[in-house]
């Protein structure tokens, strides 16, 4: 349940730099200010778990942390769509059998390569647009 807050964490304070509200001295601090908030861990002292723990800002990958978040969500409502039409699915995966799974992907994504949108390949592989109730019924049903 930490990463996706890891991930809000991140997007905020990558937000208020570049829109000019804070200076890149001001990240340590904020960082663990939000740590403390979101997660009540402290970093106080520690960039290496702290807001340096990534390789991305280093590497000037600014923007790239929701697009974790937005994967989780597309897995999960994938993942949803491949339940509903494979029943035997999270048995055949408990007994180490992917085949179907692997089967249901090739044929509803991987086939497709970047003849789609992702909008347009997320509709027709599960029926809708982009939904985060398949995300949060994961995480519920995973963590809580």
């Amino acid at each position: 349940m930490s990463y996706p807050a890891h991930v809000i964490l991140r997007y905020e304070i990558e937000r208020a730099l570049i829109d000019g509200e804070i200076e890149v001295d001001d990240i340590p601090s904020l960082w663990d200010e939000k740590m403390q908030h979101w997660l009540g861990l402290s970093t106080t002292g520690n960039y290496r778990d702290g807001c340096m723990q990534d390789i991305h800002w280093t590497d000037g990958g600014f923007g790239y942390f929701p697009s974790y978040t937005l994967g989780a969500m597309y897995a999960a409502q994938l993942m949803a769509a491949a339940r509903r039409a494979l029943p035997t699915l999270d048995r055949d995966i408990e007994e180490g059998d992917f085949s179907a799974l692997f089967d249901w992907l090739r044929q509803n994504i991987w086939q497709h390569g970047s003849r789609f949108t992702t909008s347009q390949l997320i509709q027709q592989a599960t029926g809708e647009d982009l939904n985060s109730r398949y995300f949060r019924e994961h995480l519920t049903t995973r963590y809580l």
